[in-house]
């Protein structure tokens, strides 16, 4: 995810971390008043270790028809798809369920369609107004970071084989799992050094002009960029998650989140995501032994967790701005792949299944976000 670090520190407070010790823990035990910051160090580093030898490996329902499985499951957790098995997976399951259709929003810098998929009941097109709650996820902005895509497909799947779930009653769904085509079919076994895995290779982080797509939602200097933001304009999310991987730090967490930190994002909508939302969500997934906490990275002298920047060139960052439920999710690069995909998978369906329970709330708070934005930009300087 972002390579930038800001000085951010998201907990109340600064922590002070020990140094490296000789006999090459992962931190010296400091003097005593420094002890708390120690053992903050501890719970990072130790945890690592812990996330790795307590996972879960993940496995592929018996029930689910080898044509509907994805490339991750048919080769063991190994490889990840290429473009054209993205694209014919969704046909596939566009031909499967009456209530998932699959459209092209656009095209990439090299031509390869992007394609998202629907899920909803009832007839509905992107620009209709609809009552329901209406959530928007991406996958594989860099593309490198692949397991978001492959989590993505399995829950496209996972509702293609469950015609009458009761969420669609009251969700509008719009998945965009390979969001940078481009990048993910230059696959290489190196492009990621430090993650573990796929074994086969993974595509890579920019776009085919070289552009780093998660910092491009203010210039959108990218064909990318204004493709999704014209589907943004479309469907007009009430919740948007972007999928990622994590870049560096190593931690106790399976998977790390974020929301948007841009001072002029609503309060209300700031306060509900971390106040309430991010809370729950952090306790319900712990009961499924996945335990989360919010992103980020140590600084360079191991004193500071510090998040990305509030710069609405970021995604989730643009989308508060939007007056929408930004969420960012980043799976653990040092988790295995089946796991990240797990973790990734857990986390979207955790948020949405939260949405879910809470729509006509979530949605009134978005709807008064966005009246109120219009006011404003209406009302004249006195």
């Amino acid at each position: 995810m972002p390579s930038e670090r800001r000085n951010q520190n998201i907990n109340s407070g600064s922590s002070r971390l020990g140094k490296p010790s000789p006999d090459g823990a992962p931190w010296a035990r400091p003097a005593s008043s420094n002890w708390s910051g120690w053992l903050f160090a501890s719970i990072f580093g130790v945890g690592m270790l812990l996330s790795q030898s307590v996972a879960v490996v993940a496995q592929v329902p018996a029930s689910v028809p080898d044509e509907l499985r994805t490339v991750a499951e048919k080769s063991l957790f190994t490889a990840t798809s290429s473009s054209q098995e993205v694209e014919d997976f969704l046909a596939r399951c566009d031909q499967l369920s009456e209530h998932i259709r699959c459209v092209e929003y656009g095209r990439t810098v090299e031509g390869k369609p992007m394609t998202a998929a629907i899920l909803a009941k009832g007839n509905f097109e992107l620009g209709q107004k609809d009552q329901r709650f209406r959530a928007l996820v991406i996958g594989n902005i860099h593309s490198g970071e692949c397991d978001g895509k492959e989590a993505l497909l399995e829950i496209i799947r996972n509702f293609a084989l469950q015609p009458n779930s009761e969420w669609l009653d009251k969700l509008v769904l719009v998945i965009a799992p390979n969001y940078n085509a481009d990048g993910n079919d230059k696959m290489g076994k190196t492009n990621r050094p430090g993650q573990v895995g796929p074994d086969a290779g993974m595509g890579v982080r920019p776009n085919a002009q070289q552009f780093d797509l998660n910092r491009d939602f203010v210039k959108l200097d990218s064909d990318e960029g204004r493709n999704l933001v014209s589907l943004m304009d479309k469907f007009d999310p009430h919740l948007f998650i972007d999928c990622h991987t994590t870049n560096g730090s190593r931690h106790r967490y399976l998977l790390t989140y974020d929301v948007p930190h841009n001072p002029s994002v609503e309060e209300n909508i700031r306060r509900v995501l971390r106040e309430q939302m991010m809370p729950e969500l952090t306790r319900r997934l712990g009961t499924q032994g996945i335990d989360t906490f919010y992103y980020g990275n140590f600084d360079r002298s191991s004193t500071r967790w510090e998040t990305y920047g509030f710069e609405p060139r970021y995604s989730t960052e643009y989308a508060g701005l939007r007056g929408v439920l930004g969420v960012l999710s980043e799976s653990y690069s040092y988790a295995s792949y089946a796991n990240r995909i797990r973790g990734s998978r857990e986390f979207v369906l955790a948020n949405l299944n939260y949405c879910v329970e809470r729509g006509d709330e979530l949605t009134r708070l978005v709807e008064r976000t966005r009246e109120d934005f219009i006011a404003t930009a209406k009302a004249r300087p006195e």
